[in-house]
């Protein structure tokens, strides 16, 4: 892709950027990383798809790069604002344009999704459902006729459309599957029910993530939320906190702006894999997570930052509590994602665990 007077491009630490809405003497972006994000996305997304067709890896390598800088502007600035606030920032850009093109690029080259993952990476047709589960995967899409690919984490033993076993040969409809990169790519004729089932592989964790279901902003969790997954008591400890800061979506905050500690309960036990924590203090905050089955942790969240925690615990529990020490109370803080595991972990499951815990 060469740069034109209209349209220039740079080479930023290895990776071509481009600019956008120019006249050949001013653009949106006047200088290399000032944004541009989306455009340049768009950029690589061309270029792994050239590189999906012609094997040319200049290219590809290409497309890599310009897509890891644009993953330095995806997500909530430190100073944006909301749609609906002063000097707007632009939404399109960090969570439309950006990633639609970022899952352009894996769709094209399935071998950059995370191997220790199982992720539907695209298809002809629009994906209706999907469910994962430890070695399996279960989806339906809009069409009957499609060509889909996936990444797995597991070796697939059977792949079905709409209970009727494909053929591991794609001709015209069946299955490929590469064991070395755990490439998937099925297409289906005649239903729009896929099964896929095989050996291996880890279980999904599931997300509380304060949207679905969605409740009011200032709302006081109270009982049971989501349904059969967490009691939150009837204290009002915690409320639902409004997008803010390094968070652009709904978050939980903890309801006395003074105290310093809260928690909840899992209706059943669960393996707690950890939970983001945002900091818009102005200064570092240190956080201890406490639970009966496991060893205390603490972590430093520096001011200003989004962290992500990770507990590292290896039991299911019922109970989760979280304290403050130092300066600081439990309501100057921002938690969103929280992460566990339904089901009684295997004898060692963290490394898998963890690496499916949203990098």
């Amino acid at each position: 892709m060469k740069t034109t007077p209209k349209w220039p491009k740079y080479i930023v630490h290895g990776a071509t950027v481009t600019t956008e809405q120019g006249d050949g003497k001013s653009y949106c972006c006047q200088k290399p990383n000032w944004c541009c994000d989306s455009h340049t996305a768009r950029l690589a997304a061309v270029e792994a798809l050239y590189f999906a067709k012609t094997g040319d890896s200049a290219y590809g390598d290409q497309a890599f790069r310009s897509f890891n800088w644009v993953t330095y502007f995806q997500g909530f600035p430190p100073k944006g604002e909301t749609p609906w606030g002063q000097d707007q920032w632009w939404f399109t850009d960090e969570f439309s344009d950006g990633p639609r093109r970022l899952m352009d690029g894996l769709w094209a080259v399935p071998e950059w999704a995370p191997a220790d993952q199982s992720h539907f990476l695209g298809s002809t047709s629009v994906v209706t459902r999907i469910s994962y589960d430890r070695g399996a995967v279960t989806y339906s899409t809009f069409d009957a006729d499609a060509t889909d690919v996936l990444r797995l984490d597991f070796e697939p033993k059977s792949v079905s459309a709409g209970g009727r076993s494909l053929s591991s040969r794609r001709n015209p409809d069946g299955f490929s599957f590469d064991p070395a990169t755990r490439v998937l790519r099925v297409r289906h004729l005649n239903s729009r029910d896929i099964d896929i089932e095989g050996d291996g592989g880890s279980a999904p964790p599931e997300t509380v993530d304060f949207d679905n279901p969605r409740l009011p902003a200032g709302a006081i969790l109270r009982g049971q939320y989501p349904a059969g997954v967490i009691d939150w008591g009837e204290d009002g400890a915690w409320r639902i906190g409004v997008p803010e800061g390094r968070l652009a979506t709904f978050n939980m905050v903890a309801s006395d702006s003074h105290g310093r500690q809260a928690g909840f309960t899992f209706e059943a036990p669960r393996l707690f894999l950890g939970i983001d924590v945002h900091n818009p203090s102005g200064g570092e905050m240190a956080l201890k997570l406490r639970s009966p089955a496991n060893p205390d942790i603490t972590v430093s969240v520096p001011a200003g930052q989004l962290l992500r925690v990770r507990t590292g615990w290896r039991n299911p529990t019922g109970r989760v509590d979280f304290e403050t020490i130092g300066s600081g109370s439990l309501g100057d803080l921002r938690f969103d994602n929280l992460a566990y595991l339904k089901i009684s972990p295997a004898p060692d499951p963290g490394a898998s665990a963890f690496a499916r815990f949203h990098r």
